[in-house]
């Protein structure tokens, strides 16, 4: 078997040009990089408080809403959560907000839930955890 370094010898030009392309390319030359991004939120959600379903929300209506969040927040959103339902829940503060759910939540008008806000996915920093159900505090589970 050739040696390892001889087995690059072939190879260093082409290596030689992706390394140029890299260094020219304007997020290597302003100092960011494509893991970087402009997002400002907690890694940890702000606590919502609990509060009770009132029913789902279209996935029309979600889908535009990513977009809105992704844009104000500057990141996009959360694999987990990309397409996974919606519903309108009513907080114990008196607002009703849009929350995402996971799909392994089976919820129905009634549940009570907690819900946390948005926050930065600390795997994923340049994604955001939208305003989210933590947990299922009586209902379904």
């Amino acid at each position: 078997m050739a040696h390892p370094l001889r087995m690059l010898e072939g190879h260093a030009s082409r290596f030689s040009l992706l390394i140029a392309s890299i260094e020219r390319s304007p997020a290597v030359r302003s100092g960011t990089s494509p893991q970087t991004c402009e997002m400002s939120l907690p890694d940890v959600g702000p606590r919502m408080g609990p509060g009770t379903v009132q029913g789902a929300e279209s996935r029309e209506i979600s889908a535009s809403r990513i977009a809105a969040v992704r844009q104000r927040v500057k990141a996009r959103i959360d694999p987990d959560y990309a397409d996974t339902p919606r519903v309108l829940i009513h907080l114990d503060s008196g607002e009703t907000h849009p929350v995402a759910t996971l799909e392994s939540m089976q919820l129905h008008p009634g549940d009570r839930v907690e819900v946390l806000g948005l926050a930065r996915n600390p795997m994923l920093p340049c994604n955001y955890m939208p305003v989210r159900v933590s947990s299922i505090l009586s209902g379904s589970q």
